[in-house]
């Protein structure tokens, strides 16, 4: 069974301190293209900040009218919420059930947090099957090639035989030069 200690998780959760200023820290998750941002009190793991949250807190500002509560006068502790983590002993199926519910999850490797955003997971995702995918594309526009070949190959030849010309032979040899334009070599199939 594999686990999420198999999956190759190599971004580590950057921090801010849980006193910083919120736009601080929204400037820092904005200048390296972070969604979140892991929340550090004492050296210790308390949390995350995320824009969603971010908004969260200023509408609660907003509805309870909390006045002069300007992003530079908040702390990241007022937006920090419980981190999405997940054990790596879970089954690796677990990371999906985690993704489709939250678009991060958090994983304490090596003593430190790393994170995986369902971004990474399809980018991961997409470089695993697309070996895959393109053989089998090409597999199948080597089938559709060959067919089409076969047609041609014996419509000429039936219509040639039909009207009694000895040209049936060049309309096989014609066939055959065909195949070997193809850029997928059909032959290798074991095709025609």
């Amino acid at each position: 069974m594999y686990t999420i200690a198999d999956l190759p998780i190599e971004n580590t959760l950057q921090t801010a301190e849980y006193d910083l200023e919120l736009e601080s820290a929204l400037r820092r998750m904005s200048e390296h293209s972070y969604t979140q941002i892991g929340v550090e009190r004492g050296g210790e793991f308390v949390g995350i900040v995320t824009y969603r949250s971010v908004v969260r807190t200023l509408l609660a500002f907003h509805q309870l009218e909390v006045r002069n509560k300007a992003l530079d006068k908040i702390s990241v502790g007022t937006a920090v919420e419980d981190a999405h983590t997940i054990s790596e002993d879970e089954n690796l199926l677990a990371v999906f059930d985690a993704l489709a519910e939250y678009t991060y999850i958090a994983v304490d490797r090596d003593d430190e947090w790393r994170i995986l955003t369902d971004y990474d997971l399809l980018t991961q995702l997409k470089q695993m099957l697309e070996p895959s995918v393109n053989r089998i594309h090409r597999n199948a526009v080597a089938r559709d090639f060959h067919a089409s070949v076969r047609r041609f190959a014996v419509g000429a030849v039936g219509r040639n035989l039909r009207r009694g010309t000895p040209t049936a032979d060049a309309s096989v040899n014609r066939a055959l030069q065909l195949r070997t334009l193809c850029p997928i070599h059909l032959a290798s199939l074991g095709r025609i």
